[in-house]
């Protein structure tokens, strides 16, 4: 994030896009790319699926929903707020089995 707000104007615009997005969602993706690079196709939608099933069960999807789509106010409250509040087991969470795993054919 230091270096897009030091950067280009273009830079700094993305800054600003990432600053708005949802904070587990950002370290959540960031993890996914840089443990997928690794990962057969198999292997990333097993992590998808895992990932999915539990982002459905918190308060960020929903409340994207709600700011974008319902009340159009485009002011999530994030919970949490920022990206120092996330921390690592709560992203490990995330990427643990589940108890029913996706089956692919």
């Amino acid at each position: 994030m230091t270096a897009l707000e030091i950067g280009d104007e273009a830079a700094r615009a993305m800054a600003t896009a990432i600053r708005g997005k949802a904070p587990l969602s950002l370290k959540l993706a960031l993890a996914q790319l840089r443990r997928g690079r690794d990962w057969d196709f198999d292997a990333c939608m097993r992590a998808e699926f895992r990932i999915v099933s539990r982002v459905v069960r918190g308060k960020d999807f929903y409340e994207g929903v709600r700011a974008v789509i319902i009340d159009k106010d485009n002011a999530p409250r994030w919970s949490p707020a920022m990206l120092s509040e996330v921390g690592s087991a709560d992203v490990e969470r995330h990427f643990a089995p589940l108890a029913r795993e996706l089956v692919l054919p």
